[in-house]
C-alpha cells in the first residue's frame, strides 16, 4: 500500500465509524424517549395504586 492508499483507508474506515456511531446515537435517543414513556407510566400507575389504597378499608 502507498501512503495515499493509507489515508484513504484511514479515512474510509473513520466514516464507517462515524455512521455506526450516529446510528448507535440515534438508537440511544430512542431508547431514552422510551424510558421516559415508561417512567411516565410507572408514575401514573403508583399514583392509581395510592389511591386505591386510600380507599381500602382499615383491617
Amino acid at each position: 500500500m502507498t501512503e495515499e492508499t493509507d489515508h484513504e483507508a484511514v479515512i474510509a474506515s473513520n466514516e464507517a465509524n462515524i455512521a455506526a456511531l450516529t446510528a448507535h446515537s440515534d438508537d440511544l435517543a430512542s431508547m431514552k424517549s422510551a424510558i421516559g414513556e415508561l417512567t411516565k407510566t410507572i408514575s401514573g400507575l403508583t399514583y392509581e395504586i395510592d389511591e386505591l389504597t386510600r380507599k381500602l378499608p382499615n383491617s
